[in-house]
């Protein structure tokens, strides 16, 4: 029999895909609290939470680009391939048919920062019961005083790591630099924020610009 791998679901819509998310996949790979064998970057087809997001292929490009040379970190397209809409209840439902998946142990991602808005998460109980959640430390979260469904086991809670800081980037603040400043691009500052295929991508195909 084939032994299963402990794979961590890390789920957005990386628009952009940024170091602050190849950070929270190293941290979870370096983790001395659990074992994950693989993280899986898993992005939406449709926007969740009423957000806009960008074409799909784009940013599944650009995932692909960012992963490409990392170890143990990939790219998981399934809700693209299948144009799976819904959030996670509808992915982890699914899974355990899907044969290459059947094998394997899955936890889901959640950074401290989105804690507070899983309540809007669709059937977050059910969802809750599902899976395991790992709750990753999150800068400015330190002191969240949460009491929710999360909040005990099996969820982990990971403890923060000096080794493996995780960089505060927001997809959000990007898209708007961009769109204010597109110029900007060709300036190596940007290399703190997205890996350089990735800003090679942006300019190229003249994304966040409206």
């Amino acid at each position: 029999m084939i032994k299963g791998k402990n794979i961590a679901l890390l789920g957005g819509s990386f628009d952009p895909v940024h170091w602050g998310h190849i950070d929270i996949a190293h941290f979870l790979l370096a983790s001395q609290q659990i074992q994950i064998d693989e993280v899986w970057l898993t992005p939406d087809y449709t926007p969740l939470l009423d957000k806009t997001i960008s074409n799909h292929k784009h940013r599944l490009q650009m995932l692909h680009l960012a992963a490409q040379n990392l170890d143990n970190i990939k790219v998981f397209d399934y809700k693209i391939k299948y144009r799976v809409e819904g959030g996670a209840y509808v992915l982890l439902t699914l899974l355990p048919k899907e044969p290459s998946c059947k094998e394997h142990n899955f936890y889901y991602v959640i950074g401290q920062d989105c804690l507070e808005q899983f309540n809007k998460w669709d059937r977050f109980e059910d969802l809750a019961k599902l899976t395991t959640f790992i709750i990753v430390p999150r800068s400015g979260y330190e002191n969240l005083n949460y009491h929710g469904t999360l909040q005990d086991k099996p969820h982990l809670w990971l403890q923060p790591s000096l080794n493996h800081p995780i960089r505060n980037i927001s997809s959000t603040i990007i898209r708007e630099k961009i769109k204010d400043q597109p110029s900007s691009l060709t300036n190596s500052s940007w290399n703190k924020w997205l890996c350089r295929p990735v800003i090679k991508y942006i300019q190229t195909h003249n994304l966040y610009l409206k």
